[in-house]
């Protein structure tokens, strides 16, 4: 009966990690490793059990159960080098129990009866190897656990809870990272604003004031494609960040996210429409985050100069070099 039960403490494992992982349990193929673990204990008791293959038929549903734990990890999203560790020491768990008839033979055997099983060597070493195993998974399974909990805390850190996109700091790290990793590609980066923000929140109340933020962040993500990086970076300010692409590419990405925000009746008590200001600024000469984001807001400045609701397009040097771009 220990087998059975063992088969199904590893199958209880096996849909706790398929749940962390995010993937459906295998409840099919561990019913019938259970069913047929459930079935060899019970022919065993009619048969000689100190044979090879019943040895082996005996360890088969542990090693499959292990199996079924390497697969789910093996197809998990964005594996890691932490999972390729965990599904190693699965493996090797998996496998000891494969060779354990063999380690059986060599140490003299394994007894007919528990009795006999208890005083072999075999039984000290099989012990021994399920317990390292055992310690070794569960050690691994904690520090996957750990890592998923600093994920979620440092993903709360970077995020704004009002727009749900990246607040300041998570959007300088992320680009900056990308922009480490992208150094001879065309970056753009974007800064928009509000138009009259302030009369929005006097008018109409705070609480709507950031239901139009909330609703404007979510244009913004949909309008965006799944490389680029979006952050509130000021109260009604955001910014954006567009790698591989080209000016004509953010203009089109702006105009987009104003039809979608000048729709009446996108934020429920206002009846007026809607409007936000752009400022578009390419990467020359290998800036950093901090110079496009200057010149990005160099032209905003002249957005907001020109009338609002405006995409204008900033040089690097002067303001007046910028080349504006209505929309």
């Amino acid at each position: 009966m220990s087998a059975l039960f063992a088969v199904v403490g590893l199958s209880l494992a096996n849909i706790g990690l398929a749940v962390h992982y995010l993937a459906k349990p295998p409840y099919l193929a561990m019913a019938a490793i259970i069913i047929f673990t459930a079935f060899h204990t019970i022919t065993m008791n009619y048969s000689d059990g100190g044979q090879f293959l019943s040895m082996l038929f005996y360890q088969m549903p542990l090693f499959m159960c292990q199996a079924l734990g390497v697969g789910i990890v093996a197809n998990a999203p964005l594996r890691d080098r932490l999972d390729d560790v965990l599904m190693a020491v699965l493996t090797c768990s998996g496998m000891q129990f494969l060779l354990r008839p063999l380690i059986a033979i060599s140490f003299g055997g394994w007894g007919s009866r528990e009795e006999e099983y208890v005083a072999t060597p075999y039984a000290l070493v099989s012990q021994a190897m399920s317990t390292i195993f055992a310690v070794a998974i569960a050690l691994i399974l904690l520090v996957v656990l750990m890592r998923e909990v600093l994920r979620d805390l440092s993903k709360k850190s970077e995020t704004d809870p009002l727009s749900g996109l990246l607040n300041r700091r998570g959007f300088e790290l992320r680009v900056n990272h990308k922009m480490q990793r992208l150094r001879r590609s065309r970056i753009i980066i974007v800064i928009c604003d509000l138009d009259h923000f302030k009369a929005i929140n006097d008018t109409f109340g705070h609480a709507t004031g950031d239901l139009v933020i909330n609703r404007f962040g979510e244009i913004l993500k949909q309008c965006a494609s799944e490389d680029m990086e979006i952050g509130r970076i000021g109260g009604e300010e955001f910014a954006i960040f567009l790698p591989a692409a080209t000016v004509e590419d953010a203009c089109a990405y702006c105009r987009a996210v104003q039809r979608l925000f000048q729709e009446k009746g996108l934020v429920p008590g206002i009846d007026q429409e809607l409007s936000a200001s752009f400022g578009v600024a390419e990467r020359e000469n290998a800036e950093g985050l901090w110079e496009v984001i200057h010149n990005a807001d160099k032209a905003l400045y002249v957005a907001k100069q020109a009338g609002r609701n405006c995409i204008y397009v900033g040089r690097v040097d002067h303001i007046d070099g910028l080349n504006a771009s209505a929309a």
